[in-house]
């Protein structure tokens, strides 16, 4: 399945809420810095831009932003999400890696999914105790489908259920459990039988796990 098939996929079958790169708001620098006036509004690209959250909040911001993904069901819900909040975004499909020829324009801030750092992928990692969350393994019995990662205490206890992709299920049935061996995310990629051009799609399910204290990293 190529890469436009499987975002289309996701975004049919996964609810938005449960898609682990989907993130309310953009990196904590860039809000500090649109918020601090050190970037003033001006013309802003989102490649990569999903559903639309960072796109929207720049909009929101007083910036004019083109959004550029692959999904097309994914920029319908870019699209709704711009007319909800009252603001006015350009939203293009188009393959980052392969049909940007016919599309021209010139930006002044862009916003790209980033590649991690050398660094990232040498993190230290294992399940952390008692953590709160289960894991749903698929019938294959070779990769996690899902998990369940409770939040809260008592009336206020909530669920979230996060539905992974393939690789992240992979990566994830490898990982080292919460008495044993930390292993790098290079490491737990390579055990998994993954190329190294899925880390930035491992790295946000990480981040999301660490967020929840799902995981823990080791010094």
């Amino acid at each position: 399945m190529n890469i436009r098939k499987q975002m289309e996929q996701i975004y049919r079958d996964v609810p938005l809420e449960d898609i682990p790169w989907k993130q309310s708001q953009p990196p904590r620098l860039l809000v500090e810095a649109a918020r601090s006036g050190k970037i003033k509004p001006r013309r802003a690209v989102d490649l990569g831009c999903g559903a639309g959250n960072y796109a929207v909040w720049l909009a929101e911001q007083g910036f004019d932003v083109t959004g550029i993904d692959i999904s097309r069901r994914a920029l319908r819900y870019a699209r709704n999400l711009a007319h909800s909040r009252g603001v006015s975004c350009r939203f293009v499909a188009a393959d980052l890696l392969g049909d940007l020829k016919k599309f021209h324009g010139s930006f002044d801030l862009a916003d790209i999914k980033r590649r991690p750092s050398e660094d990232e992928p040498a993190a230290r990692v294992r399940e952390r105790k008692n953590a709160g969350a289960g894991f749903v393994t698929a019938r294959s019995g070779q990769e996690i489908s899902s998990i369940a990662i409770w939040t809260g205490q008592g009336r206020q206890r909530k669920e979230r259920k996060v539905n992974l992709t393939t690789p992240q299920g992979i990566f994830l049935y490898h990982f080292p459990f919460p008495d044993g061996e930390p292993l790098t995310i290079r490491q737990i990629m390579q055990k998994a039988g993954l190329e190294d051009d899925l880390a930035s799609e491992i790295l946000d399910l990480v981040e999301l796990l660490l967020e929840y204290d799902v995981i823990e990293t080791i010094e």
